[in-house]
């Protein structure tokens, strides 16, 4: 079955979802926001006693009004249904931004009050007991915004309307973010694909680089034993000729005689010359130019 045939079926099987009027079953991350408020709410009270003679008092939180009850509501319902799917609720920021486990991928999504610009002065400053959440200048719509944040569908908004409310929208958006894990986990096998692709192409670029480095080296050692060979050659005839040079009488050059002098030179050649210890030790200076390239 395909992910558009799969989310279709998803969306017939939860319309329409029915969102419970009571805080006596809520979702556990839902329970905790609400828990938490009222944590908030008893820590403030404790902190404005103790500062009850000083000129400034921080302001107390709200009660929960009728907007933060039916966004929890709906949270709740949300979270539930997607359990009841094969999702794992993951986590949930109080401000609105369950986030749930499919198919070992985390999908974040945002179940918030939809915000519209203020055309004249509000007088909804308690609609809600988080008004830091928001932002000051804008106003509730009276309305809830559904939003996948995942990278597949960022971006993508379900906003309720008069004649479309939470119960009738959340089987669409339920069934796009079960269709969410699939989708990521083809991402991200892509993505580990191009990784590995990418790294196979940086391996093969810097062996071919390694290669050509190594190639050069051995170029240059070859020429250079080649350039030590012609010079000894050429050395070599020198001293010959040194040698059968006509001698009338014993020659020196400081205190070392002439034949002293032709040992010593003789003994160069044998360190110049490439041939000279063989062809073993041709092979081994290329050798050394392969294990440089090792480290």
């Amino acid at each position: 079955m395909g992910a558009k045939a799969q989310a279709e079926d998803i969306e017939r099987e939860l319309s329409p979802v029915e969102i419970p009027r009571t805080f006596h079953s809520l979702h556990p991350i839902v329970a905790e926001w609400v828990a938490a408020h009222k944590q908030d709410q008893a820590r403030q009270l404790r902190e404005s006693r103790n500062r009850r003679n000083d000129w400034f008092a921080p302001r107390l939180r709200e009660d929960l009004t009728e907007r933060d009850r039916y966004r929890f509501l709906v949270t709740s319902a949300f979270l539930k249904a997607m359990e009841k799917l094969g999702a794992s609720a993951k986590s949930g920021e109080l401000r609105g931004k369950p986030a749930l486990v499919i198919c070992g991928e985390t999908v974040e999504c945002t179940i918030i009050e939809k915000m519209l610009q203020k055309h004249v002065q509000s007088h909804d400053q308690g609609w809600t007991a988080w008004p830091e959440f928001f932002n000051s200048n804008l106003a509730p719509s009276g309305f809830l915004r559904f939003t996948i944040n995942s990278w597949s569908f960022s971006g993508r908004d379900f906003i309720e309307t008069e004649s479309r409310r939470a119960e009738d929208l959340l089987p669409k958006f339920i069934a796009h973010v079960m269709a969410t894990g699939p989708l990521l986990v083809e991402q991200r096998k892509a993505r580990e694909e191009w990784q590995r692709q990418f790294e196979k192409e940086q391996a093969e670029r810097a062996e071919k680089e390694r290669l050509a480095r190594l190639d050069a080296r051995r170029w240059e050692a070859f020429r250079e034993m080649a350039r030590n060979w012609e010079d000894s050659t050429r050395l070599r005839g020198f001293i010959g000729a040194l040698q059968q040079a006509p001698k009338q009488h014993t020659l020196s050059a400081g205190e070392q005689d002439l034949e002293t002098w032709i040992r010593w030179a003789e003994e160069k050649l044998m360190q110049m010359d490439p041939l000279a210890q063989g062809l073993e030790s041709v092979l081994s200076k290329l050798e050394v130019c392969d294990s440089s390239d090792r480290y």
